[in-house]
């Protein structure tokens, strides 16, 4: 009966469409080839119908949830379920508001999928890809999509540029301006947040020479932001990515083979072997008992400053591994494709990170990260709220907890009175 009632409510909930980009041939092509394998033909089919209704609605009609179960001949909970898998791939977006009118109103901003040049660079969806269809196909998937190269041996460059072409003047470009930044107001494509790891961090210039004394092959510049991103989520040093890029030389190359790179840290991580250096923040200068001392001395309980202490020494990888193995869950793809995108996209420092972690996985219980898209809405939430350290994301904790439970008992006052009206009135 409840389950019925939970159906009939969220079928009543408002629904908006949107698209953040028109989808080009190549990247339909690269939705049925590489994206299908991952998350199956029918969340495929789901993101196309609702593509489709999007392009054929009005502004003005208005779309339930009940509309789309029935357009996409979907159950609320076969539809939920395909729309995660949606959200965690990342071709979907969904923000979600209270009504006066209406329950719930919900916003879908369907994104392109990644064409094939793009995808293969992506490593976490190339992992998730080869996880699924193996090695061998995945290389003639490759090989499908690339471009024969021409032979430029002896020849030389001689196209014109813009200004021999179309001249100097830059005044039209100049009135059109504001124009253009309007345009690119109107949607919703963002420039995408560069990893920013600082050199007291991280030396690049010393890996690099290191790279340079034992004659490994150097690393491409695309692959340094790569490089950056392995030592923030899972805390290598120089050194250490120096020794497994060594395991992994191979002569016949002129580059280091980031795949390869990629592939022997999973494998390290898997046999428990990537050690936990350093901490990206260098917040924890203290000793860790002096540390414990002030944080309880802050208020904090001895179970809440553990996991403190925890999120400040350890990388986000190795904190939601120390997590799952305290709550005896295994790791999942999608919820490491989560914290890979965590590290690499969100302004919040991996401490804070890790405390959202925490704070869905070990207080509220939730089943995994990509639950209901809970974790990158607390991304969202927790940049808006500008909390920076592990002691702010322990109060914000705390604070959405007391909000939480201060709206359970007003239900709770609410529903008893709703039973009882004429016993309330009489007291």
């Amino acid at each position: 009966m409840e389950t019925l009632q939970q159906d009939f409510s969220k079928a009543q909930e408002i629904v908006i469409l949107f698209q953040s980009a028109k989808i080009s041939n190549l990247e339909e092509e690269a939705l049925v080839q590489l994206y299908q394998p991952i998350i199956g033909g029918d969340a495929v089919s789901l993101y196309l119908s609702m593509l489709l209704i999007s392009k054929t609605s009005q502004k003005t009609d208005v779309l339930f949830h009940a509309d789309l179960f029935r357009f996409t001949n979907n159950t609320p909970l076969s539809f939920m379920e395909l729309r995660e898998k949606l959200e965690g791939i990342g071709l979907l977006d969904v923000y979600e508001k209270y009504s006066n009118s209406f329950a719930k109103v919900y916003t879908y901003i369907l994104k392109p999928p990644k064409k094939a040049s793009l995808f293969f660079k992506d490593l976490m969806l190339f992992e998730l890809l080869l996880q699924k269809i193996g090695e061998e196909r995945l290389n003639r998937l490759v090989a499908l999509n690339t471009l024969e190269q021409p032979d430029l041996v002896d020849s030389y460059k001689m196209t014109k540029t813009y200004q021999q072409v179309f001249g100097h003047s830059t005044e039209n470009v100049i009135k059109q301006h504001e124009k253009v930044q309007m345009a690119q107001s109107r949607t919703f494509e963002e420039e995408p947040n560069k990893l920013d790891v600082s050199s007291s961090e991280f030396d690049l210039a010393y890996l690099r020479k290191l790279f340079e004394q034992s004659l490994l092959n150097p690393i491409k510049e695309e692959d340094i932001e790569t490089i950056l991103l392995y030592h923030s989520i899972y805390g290598l040093n120089e050194h250490e990515l120096f020794q497994l890029a060594k395991e992994v030389e191979d002569s016949s190359l002129d580059y280091l083979d980031i795949k390869k790179l990629k592939k022997r840290i999973d494998l390290a991580e898997k046999s428990g072997k990537v050690e936990k250096i350093i901490s990206p923040q260098k917040t924890q200068i203290l000793p860790e008992e002096m540390r414990q001392n002030q944080l309880l001395s802050s208020g904090f309980s001895i179970d809440e400053t553990r996991y403190i202490i925890q999120s400040e020494k350890l990388s986000p990888m190795e904190f939601l591994r120390f997590v799952q193995k305290e709550r005896g869950t295994s790791k999942t793809p999608l919820e490491d494709s989560l914290i890979v995108n965590a590290v690499k996209e969100s302004k919040l420092t991996n401490q804070v990170v890790n405390m959202l972690v925490y704070f869905l996985l070990v207080r509220k219980k939730i089943t995994n990260l990509t639950y209901f898209n809970q974790f990158l809405n607390g991304l969202n939430k927790w940049e808006l709220e500008k909390i920076a350290t592990s002691e702010q994301a322990m109060h914000q904790i705390q604070k959405e907890e007391a909000t939480i439970e201060k709206r359970k008992t007003t239900q709770a006052s609410n529903t008893k009175y709703m039973q009882h009206p004429r016993k309330q009135e009489e007291l």
